[in-house]
């Protein structure tokens, strides 16, 4: 299925765990509190929204307006590398902009890890 994360199709409450894998670095800032609201939604009481993303600080180059973020994931068969790129937000976006716009929400903040260049979210709706 494809939709806009900004408005879900589906049912109130029809799921207990969403998740965002290096997702909403692609969402406009400006779309991030109506996707975490339909989130919110959509979720089951009690239901998780679990997110691995990039830790984004404030734009130092102005001259600089495309970030990129090299990675390596190990798994047990092999490394696999791969990088990530966008536009520099406006503003930083990492995990305490995420954290704030989780209580924002309604959301619980169950748990917060900044982990170098990548964070990982573990929220609850209550």
């Amino acid at each position: 299925l494809v939709m806009d994360a900004r408005d879900l199709k589906f049912l109130d409450e029809s799921f207990p765990t969403v998740t965002s894998f290096f997702t909403l670095m692609y969402v406009p800032q400006a779309d991030h509190e109506k996707v975490f609201r339909e989130i919110f939604r959509v979720l089951l009481p009690g239901g998780r929204f679990l997110v691995w993303d990039v830790n984004i600080a404030e734009r130092i180059d102005p001259a600089r307006d495309i970030a990129v973020f090299p990675f390596r994931f190990q798994l047990p068969r092999g490394d696999v590398r791969t990088a990530y790129g966008m536009r520099w937000p406006a503003k930083p976006q990492g995990l305490p902009y995420y954290v704030a716009l989780a209580r924002l929400t309604g959301f619980q903040v169950a748990t917060e890890q900044l982990n170098g260049r990548t964070f990982y979210l573990e929220l609850r709706k209550p």
